[in-house]
C-alpha cells in the first residue's frame, strides 16, 4: 500500500511539473469547480450557515445556535415526516425494483419483437412527468368516478367502493406510493435487461440441456450473475428516492392532517409556507446526513 501511494505521489509530482499539461488542465476545469461553486458549495454552505439561525426571508437572519434542531426532536410532525420518509424509501426500494426485476426477467425471454414494443410500452411511463402521473392516479382514486370504484362495484366488492384512498390515514401514504412505483418500476427494468444481455447464451443451453426451466435459469443463472448491477441500482434508488416531493404535493399536500407527509415536503412547508426558512434549512441538514453517507459508500465501493 505504501509502495502505491509513493507511485500515486511520483505521477502527481511529474503531472505538476509539466507546466503546459497542468495549464490545459486547469483550464478545463474552471467550468467544472465553478459549477461546482455555484450550484453545490455556495447553496450547501448557506443552508447549513441558516440552520443555526431563525430567518423569515423578509429579515436578516438572526444567530439562534442548535435551537431548530433541537425543536426538530421535539416536533411531532417532524416525527411523523422522518418515519414517512423511511417507510417510502424502504418500500419503494424494495417493490419498484423487484418489479423491475420480474418484468426484465418476463421480457428478457419473449421474442425479439414482442420484447421491443414490451419495452418502449412500459418504458413510456418513466417519461411522463410526475405531476401528470399524479393526476392520473388522482382521478383513479376518485370514490366517485374513479377506475378502481368502478372495479370494486362491478366485482361485487361494494364495500370497498366507495374507499377515499387519498382521506384514510391509513391508506394515503401508500396510495401516493403506489402512484410512483408505477411510474418508475421500468426504469430498473431497463437496467436489468441490458444486463441480461451480456451474460453468455451458453449458459443457457446449458442449462436448458440440463432440464433447467426458466424459472430456474432466472434465479439461478440470471440473477446472480448480475448481482453488482442489482446492489448498484438499490444504491442508486435510495439515493434519488429519498426525496419525494411531486408525488405528495400535488396529490395530498401531506395531508390528511400531516399523515403523508414526508421530509421533502414538511421542509417546503415550513421554509415557504410558514416563512420558517431557518427551521427549513435544518430539515434540509437531516435529509443531507440520510443521503451522503449512503452516497460516499457507493461510489467508493464503485471504484474499488
Amino acid at each position: 500500500m505504501n509502495e502505491e501511494k509513493k507511485s500515486r505521489l511520483g505521477r502527481f509530482r511529474a503531472w505538476f511539473s509539466e507546466p503546459f499539461q497542468f495549464k490545459t488542465t486547469m483550464i478545463f476545469l474552471i467550468p467544472p469547480l465553478f459549477f461546482a461553486f455555484v450550484f453545490i458549495l455556495y447553496p450547501l454552505s448557506e443552508v447549513i450557515y441558516l440552520s443555526f439561525t431563525s430567518y423569515s426571508g423578509f429579515t436578516a437572519p438572526v444567530w439562534i445556535g442548535l435551537t431548530n434542531f433541537r425543536l426538530l426532536f421535539q416536533d411531532p410532525v417532524m416525527s411523523i415526516a422522518f418515519t414517512n420518509n423511511i417507510i417510502w424509501v424502504v418500500v419503494f426500494l424494495a417493490l419498484n425494483n423487484f418489479l423491475g426485476l420480474m418484468l426484465a426477467g418476463s421480457i428478457d425471454i419473449m421474442g425479439r419483437k414482442l420484447s421491443s414494443f414490451f419495452r418502449i410500452v412500459l418504458y413510456i411511463s418513466v417519461l411522463l412527468p410526475t405531476v401528470a402521473v399524479s393526476y392520473l392516479f388522482l382521478a383513479l382514486y376518485s370514490p366517485e368516478i374513479g377506475l378502481l370504484d368502478a372495479f370494486f362495484r362491478d366485482v361485487g366488492l361494494t364495500a370497498l367502493s366507495k374507499t377515499d384512498f387519498l382521506s384514510n390515514p391509513s391508506l394515503t401514504l401508500y396510495s401516493v406510493l403506489a402512484s410512483s412505483i408505477w411510474q418508475y418500476a421500468a426504469f430498473p427494468m431497463l437496467i436489468f435487461i441490458a444486463a441480461f444481455a451480456s451474460i453468455s447464451p451458453s449458459l443457457y443451453e446449458a442449462a436448458v440441456i440440463d432440464g433447467a426451466s426458466q424459472w430456474h435459469i432466472f434465479w439461478r443463472i440470471k440473477v446472480p450473475i448480475i448481482r453488482p448491477v442489482i446492489i448498484t441500482m438499490l444504491a442508486l434508488t435510495y439515493i434519488w428516492n429519498s426525496q419525494p416531493f411531486s408525488q405528495i404535493y400535488t396529490m395530498t399536500k401531506g395531508g390528511p392532517g400531516n399523515t403523508s407527509q414526508v421530509l421533502v415536503s414538511y421542509l417546503f412547508e415550513s421554509a415557504y409556507s410558514n416563512l420558517r426558512i431557518g427551521y427549513g434549512s435544518a430539515i434540509a441538514i437531516i435529509i443531507f446526513l440520510l443521503i451522503f453517507p449512503v452516497a460516499v459508500v457507493f461510489f467508493r465501493t464503485f471504484e474499488k
